[in-house]
């Protein structure tokens, strides 16, 4: 699967008039742990981070410890260690337990100075990030030797993430050495990260040159020639992505990447919160103002911290950039909306599972049995089999429905990914239809359009928890014996007139993934309106004692012993969170409702945006928020969400690629496709925002009213209302 981007059939819709790219989404701060302060170079993007070179300072593994639990709920638990040379920290082992201990995933930044201490260090890191200079490193046959130990150091960390991070000191010699180095990096697995490209900061004047568009068309001509496409942007990092899914982040300290956009201390946006060899919390890293860890005894202690941090910060910048120490965003230092909400119901549920030693069933039993129970009768199902994800739902409907060996199931064209693999790789063919052009959702009239002959099911998603046309579906496809498979992963909770949607079709399959209503982590869960059906995917799925407990089909009871496929179970730990968060589940929509309804009623003054309707007699589940722009303000989205990202908002781009532009589709003999105008064009134009739950009914309130103010004038003037051109369902 390719992550989504921005098309460029447009000429770099990404950029600004300015020349500098508009963010496309919210940067997601970290906690940077200076492990050590002793560097005695003298570049300006360098390891030591901007501290004054005090030979020897290093980072104790307790004074660490005692602000993680705090500062983990406003760093996502992601933390990058650096700070001089951090491998050579005589206490590197002791902060990197001290970090596994919480729970941080950690990226750790080395160099050659440290290259021999990394390997006992491999296992504890999620990511290495290995800083080189091209000059020592590109075209010197002396350094051969150097590449082959760092191959040898990649073959013993074949799970950690690699980029190979360089300083561009000169963009000539950089262009010439960017096909080498991208090489280097892919025969590492790595990706690459340059930085300083752009701005060029001189280390003497602390000046920036004004040649933005002269350095980024050269830039992005580079980059369009070798075949990377744009992916995405943030006030600190530009990606883009070649054909074999290598990343290119062309990344700078956070205040040279807002130098193009100087209202007013942008910079902040993008800085990690950061704790220095001496114990010290900061947030600009190149100031000297600071605040003790002990202050930061909870969550609403260190954010008061961190915004005082700020106003300290704004009143003065080591680079003489113009800044402003007014109030922060009441969401500034709020990250995403958290979901999952693990309650004391969860803790106590696994807890119990625990205590009585109940971490396998080998029959249809215990808490895997009462989640099936109580979830077939909240779905309007007779039965219900747990499973590990919502794509092993989709394969087994497959089977179960006997759509193998080249039989013909059409698709929408916005799913997720993983539906059209468990179709494929269960032998049936694809056939691609166009959606809705505001829900997404399967288009009726299109889906007729692609049947032929052969065209044996449907599958049916209800994107982003908003409820398709199922029984227009229903109506066309029941009279030909047309199977319907329905993805409900996103839409637990909604229904049709009533009637619970995953009960529609002959097979219902769910996904129990950690951001969903109803979460066990990870899982999902069959359902089908024939019994016989049932058993059939049951049959795939278990063996044993379970299969005796499920199947009583007489043409596959023999079986009992094998299964006829797979062991494809849920794990009983993660049954009882799901049991907790269905028994939650209806405040959970409830709680939800309420306050995305409180963003629906100002978005309805917004010219321009499309929302989808859901008619008065169904009921959308909220599991993601997703808008479109009208046709003719579609060009305008790289600036809509620059402004609502400066705001401090979070917005996003659509999650997938199209399913014809996934590489496993279009690189195989299985699949067809129809034209897709819809579909592309609500690609150009859709993004997200958060969904709120537990949030308080007022910072929703505010988020809603900045939304509303922000949108308006990006998008003034407009010839549309959204109210005249809403999707239907």
């Amino acid at each position: 699967m390719t992550a989504a981007h921005i098309p460029l059939d447009l000429p770099h819709p990404w950029l600004s008039p300015d020349g500098a790219p508009y963010q496309t989404r919210r940067y997601q701060r970290k906690l940077r742990v200076l492990a050590v302060n002793d560097c005695t170079s003298n570049c300006w993007f360098c390891h030591n981070e901007g501290m004054p070179k005090r030979s020897g300072a290093v980072l104790h593994a307790d004074i660490l410890a005692s602000a993680l639990p705090v500062l983990g709920a406003l760093t996502q638990y992601r933390a990058v260690i650096s700070g001089g040379e951090p491998a050579l920290s005589p206490h590197i082992c002791e902060l990197l337990a001290a970090l596994e201990a919480e729970g941080y995933d950690v990226t750790l930044i080395a160099s050659e100075a440290g290259l021999t201490s990394l390997r006992p260090l491999l296992p504890s890191i999620t990511a290495l990030h290995f800083s080189i200079r091209l000059r020592d490193y590109v075209g010197s046959e002396r350094r051969a030797e150097f590449w082959s130990a760092l191959l040898n150091v990649r073959r013993q960390s074949t799970g950690v993430r690699w980029t190979i991070n360089t300083t561009v000191e000169e963009l000539e010699a950089t262009l010439a050495a960017l096909p080498q180095i991208t090489a280097r990096a892919s025969e590492l697995g790595a990706n690459l990260k340059l930085l300083g490209l752009f701005e060029g900061v001189s280390a003497k004047t602390r000046r920036f040159p004004a040649r933005w568009i002269d350095r980024w068309s050269r830039v992005i001509d580079w980059f369009d020639r070798a075949g990377y496409v744009f992916q995405s942007s943030d006030g600190r990092t530009v990606r883009f992505m070649s054909g074999s899914s290598q990343y290119v982040d062309i990344s700078e300290i956070s205040c040279a990447a807002a130098v193009s956009h100087l209202d007013g201390g942008r910079c902040f946006d993008a800085m990690d919160v950061t704790i220095d060899p001496s114990g010290q919390l900061k947030l600009c890293r190149w100031q000297s103002n600071a605040a003790s860890i002990a202050s930061s005894h909870d969550v609403s202690a260190a954010v008061d911290l961190l915004r005082w941090l700020k106003r300290q910060d704004g009143r003065g910048c080591p680079l003489g950039l113009p800044m402003e120490a007014g109030e922060s965003s009441p969401y500034e230092f709020q990250s995403t909306p958290v979901w999952p909400v693990i309650t004391e119901a969860h803790h106590r549920a696994v807890e119990l599972q625990l205590r009585n030693q109940a971490v396998s069933y080998f029959g249809r039993e215990g808490t895997v049995a009462r989640f099936e129970n109580e979830f077939a009768a909240a779905v309007g199902s007779a039965d219900a089999l747990a499973l590990a994800s919502g794509t092993v739902a989709v394969y087994l409907a497959c089977h179960a429905l006997d759509l193998t060996h080249g039989a013909e199931v059409i698709v929408p064209s916005m799913t997720y990914p993983g539906v059209v693999a468990a179709i494929l790789w269960a032998g049936a063919r694809i056939a691609v239809c166009d959606v809705d052009r505001v829900t997404g959702n399967i288009d009726v009239d299109a889906m007729l359009q692609a049947m032929t002959g052969e065209t044996r099911a449907v599958v049916v998603t209800h994107l982003w928890g908003v409820p398709a046309d199922i029984e227009r579906l229903v109506a066309v496809c029941r009279p030909r014996g047309i199977r319907i498979i329905e993805d409900a992963s996103h839409a637990y909770g909604a229904s049709v007139r009533g009637v619970p949607v995953g009960s529609f079709g002959d097979a219902g399959c769910f996904s129990l993934q950690a951001n969903k209503i109803v979460f066990a982590g990870e899982g999902g869960v069959f359902v089908a309106r024939d019994r016989e059906v049932f058993e059939r995917a049951a049959a795939l799925a278990s063996l044993g004692p379970r299969f005796h407990d499920t199947v009583r089909t007489a043409a596959l009871s023999s079986y009992e012993g094998t299964g006829v496929g797979l062991k494809l179970k849920i794990h009983p730990i993660g049954a009882a969170l799901a049991l907790v968060s269905l028994r939650e589940g209806r405040a959970v929509l409830a709680a939800r409702a309420q306050r995305m309804n409180i963003l629906n009623a100002e978005i309805e003054h917004v010219d321009g945006i499309l929302q989808p309707f859901v008619a008065l007699r169904n009921e959308r589940a909220y599991y993601a928020y997703r808008l479109a722009l009208t046709n003719e303000l579609t060009d305008r989205r790289p600036r809509l969400m620059d402004a609502l990202l400066r705001a401090g908002l979070d917005v996003r781009l659509p999650d997938w690629d199209l399913v014809p532009d996934l590489p496993l589709v279009r690189d195989s003999d299985r699949a067809r496709t129809s034209p897709l105008p819809n579909a592309r064009l609500l690609a150009r134009s859709q993004f997200g925002l958060p969904t709120f739950t537990t949030e308080p009914l007022d910072l929703v309130q505010g988020y809603a009213r900045t939304l509303r103010e922000v949108a308006s004038e990006v998008l003034r003037p407009s010839t549309a209302r959204s109210g005249g051109v809403r999707g239907i369902v």
